[in-house]
């Protein structure tokens, strides 16, 4: 349909389409394991209970870990402040959800935003995802094929540093495109520099470069 209204308004060749996502998605965990393969399901509730025991011997019994959100463990108001001043507090806490089946690592996020150019991707694929004030005190770094889910969970989801979740494609069809396929390092940020560099607009300051190999000169 949107092929057709622009080939009805603009004219075949006389323009570029260009496709890509956002993200990528994990393989269902339960379809894995029926093909025999490594994979499950990381109980967020399993976590918080484990934050919370470990954290108990130095901030005493209670609820200091409120909620997981996706890869993110948050604390209480009252614990985050406790953290901040101490953060060896949350050694206990990060050995404790590290030893869970299908935990690969667990990062506290303090300091995170200062890491974003890490020579470790896995460092560096939390930094990027942090946001100070918002994100959570913990993030929990799943293995391969493992999720973090609720007691009813949809089916799969996304969200890991992990290749399925970070490789998409990214395809332009049109005027001047060149077929074929090309394995240069590309990012989704790409997209509008590309366009935007074949009408000779310029983008100082993208976040993205151009890719004009994929154009016949």
């Amino acid at each position: 349909m949107l092929l057709r209204v622009l080939d009805e308004t603009v004219g075949p060749g006389r323009y570029v389409l260009g496709l890509t996502a956002d993200h990528g998605v994990a393989p269902i965990p339960e379809s894995r394991a029926l093909a025999g393969l490594d994979g499950g399901r990381i109980d967020k509730r399993a976590v918080l209970e484990a934050v919370n025991a470990a954290l108990a011997p130095a901030l005493g019994p209670g609820r200091h870990a409120v909620r997981m959100d996706g890869a993110q463990v948050y604390l209480s108001a009252e614990a985050q402040a406790r953290v901040a001043s101490t953060p060896s507090l949350l050694d206990p806490a990060v050995a404790a959800v590290a030893r869970m089946a299908g935990v690969e690592r667990v990062l506290p996020s303090a300091g995170l935003e200062q890491q974003r150019q890490s020579a470790d991707p896995v460092v560096r694929a939390a930094a990027l995802s942090h946001v100070t004030g918002r994100s959570g005190q913990l993030v929990v770094i799943s293995r391969p094929y493992y999720i973090a889910s609720d007691p009813n969970p949809d089916a799969t989801t996304h969200g890991t540093h992990h290749a399925y979740d970070q490789h998409v494609p990214m395809i332009f069809f049109g005027a001047g495109v060149k077929p074929g396929r090309y394995r240069e390092t590309a990012t989704p940020a790409d997209l509008a520099p590309t366009l935007a560099d074949r009408i000779g607009l310029p983008m100082p300051g993208a976040d993205g470069r151009p890719h004009r190999q994929v154009f016949v000169p």
